[in-house]
């Protein structure tokens, strides 16, 4: 939420610095009852205490002292007892941002001495110096801002959709439009703010932040802050379910697309050019012998993967990029070429998938654990963990336990593409 309080209650003084600078987050001690569960630093005196779920001594600390109500943890994340909420805005000059890059650079510091005090690490590091030698671009990673690993890897596999991040890269400044002076009620209806910002817009500055390379982690506060203002349900820094908000993700692009002039006149844009496609389903009576044909629109497919992956006759329709949630570990073909590919159709030269992007879930419970991505992009394999992008092959792929996977169309039909970016 927006904080009210934070002009008064963050004082960056060159003590805080500091003590910051002096003392480890993973070794901060509660200065009540030494505990090291859930420490919390005030953005005021610096003064560490334990969450109010250990023994509440952060909590106690403001109500003794009113105005010292926001604080952070060792994850970066801010939280003000006066509002009794998490915090997304900063104040004017940027104090809490200036304290998060602060304990990043000790952190990035310390790593960066333990690496280079090994004589085998610097072998390593001067090969791969060697290795990069002539690249003209690095991929960027996305910072973790508390628990946001569901949105960094879902991110990641959008930016290497290329006809999706493409047609947002071209896009110029998006600014949402309050009224109806499109002359039509958007598909999706939704009541929305004229603060609440545009997710179109900060999701098109992320993509082009990762687009321009240049290995420079990227943070994603501002569209997390606008998600946090248009879907309640994501507020906070507790894990989410990456499915899920990327299905609320798009859903809302799509609603903002709707309401631009670009789409005036039609219920289509990229997000159903790309992703969007029929189900076609048939059921005949035993009786009469009657039959009946429906056909469901989709922007994925929840499907239980199989030990051996591949799926054939799909009734669908022309669906660009085919977005699948699965559990299973094999979704590699085992007589496929690299990457694994999909058949949508017996005519394997029409609708060939390949697979372009998978989301991977480590630990138990999707709303727990953490998640990365593994991309494919211009020809080599990735592996993008939050602010870390390392270069991976088919292999770790292959035997990665993918719960989100992205097959783009090896022969995409480019009229439906070409209609959506006129």
């Amino acid at each position: 939420m927006e904080c009210t309080h934070v002009g008064q209650a963050v004082k960056v003084s060159s003590q805080l610095i500091q003590k910051i600078r002096r003392e480890k987050a993973a070794q901060w001690t509660c200065s009540t009852c030494r505990s090291t569960k859930s420490p919390w630093i005030c953005l005021r005196c610096g003064s560490i205490n334990c969450g109010r779920y250990v023994n509440g001594h952060a909590k106690a600390h403001y109500e003794d002292n009113q105005q010292h109500s926001v604080c952070l943890d060792a994850s970066l994340t801010a939280f003000c007892y006066a509002c009794d909420e998490f915090v997304i805005n900063d104040t004017k000059s940027g104090d809490i941002q200036r304290v998060r890059e602060i304990m990043l650079e000790r952190e990035n510091r310390k790593r960066h001495l333990q690496d280079s005090s090994s004589p085998e690490r610097q072998k390593k590091a001067s090969k791969a110096n060697q290795e990069n030698i002539g690249r003209v671009k690095y991929l960027p990673g996305l910072r973790n801002l508390g628990n946001t690993c569901f949105m960094n890897a879902v991110l990641q596999s959008l930016s290497n959709i290329q006809s999706f991040s493409c047609y947002f890269k071209d896009l110029p400044a998006f600014e949402l439009r309050t009224d109806n002076s499109c002359g039509k009620q958007p598909y999706f209806t939704r009541s929305r703010k004229t603060d609440e910002g545009s997710v179109v817009e900060e999701l098109r500055k992320v993509l082009c932040a990762l687009w321009h390379g240049g290995g420079v982690t990227h943070s994603p506060d501002a569209l997390f802050s606008v998600v946090w203002k248009v879907v309640p349900r994501f507020r906070g820094y507790q894990q989410q379910d990456a499915h899920e908000f990327m299905h609320y993700l798009l859903d809302r692009v799509h609603t903002e697309l709707l309401l631009s002039p670009k789409c005036f006149g039609t219920t289509e844009t990229i997000i159903t050019g790309i992703f969007g496609g029929l189900l076609h389903s048939e059921v005949k009576c035993l009786v009469c012998g009657t039959e009946s044909k429906k056909y469901d629109p989709f922007l994925d497919l929840s499907l239980e993967i199989p030990a051996e992956f591949q799926i054939r006759k799909s009734k669908s329709r022309d669906p660009q990029v085919c977005r699948l949630e699965g559990k299973k570990q094999n979704y590699f073909n085992n007589d496929s070429s690299s990457p694994g590919h999909l058949d949508e159709n017996p005519n394997p030269k029409a609708f060939l998938f390949d697979l372009a992007a998978v989301v991977v879930h480590h630990g138990s419970g999707v709303s727990a654990g953490h998640y990365t991505t593994f991309a494919f992009h211009e020809g080599l394999w990735y592996n993008f963990n939050d602010s870390t992008v390392t270069q991976s092959d088919e292999g770790h792929v292959s035997r990665s336990k993918g719960y989100i996977l992205f097959y783009t169309r090896r022969h995409p039909n480019m009229a439906i593409l070409d209609k959506i970016r006129k």
